[in-house]
């Protein structure tokens, strides 16, 4: 895996991008200080959004969004999982 995004001091700011190393990207997750603040995103191996998450200090922080895509499925329609944090 490669991995892009802006070190400080060793400690991850901001937008990091995983990528295989075919050169697709896996995921990208928006850190502040090191920790997990902001949207992940993570995607299959055709470029599509299969999951987003919002987090907040490492922990998962409101609305979560998880494609379930069957081959039989009409992919411009996905069915999209929400789950929200009480």
């Amino acid at each position: 895996m490669v991995q892009d995004g802006l070190l400080d001091w060793k400690i991850k700011q901001e937008t990091w991008y995983n990528y295989s190393p075919t050169g697709l990207l896996i995921n990208l997750a928006e850190y502040d200080n090191g920790v997990k603040s902001g949207i992940y995103m993570e995607f299959d191996k055709g470029g599509a959004l299969v999951a987003q998450e919002a987090y907040k200090n490492d922990k998962l922080d409101g609305e979560q969004k998880i494609c379930f895509c069957s081959p039989w499925q009409n992919f411009k329609n996905p069915l999209f999982l929400y789950k929200w944090k009480l």
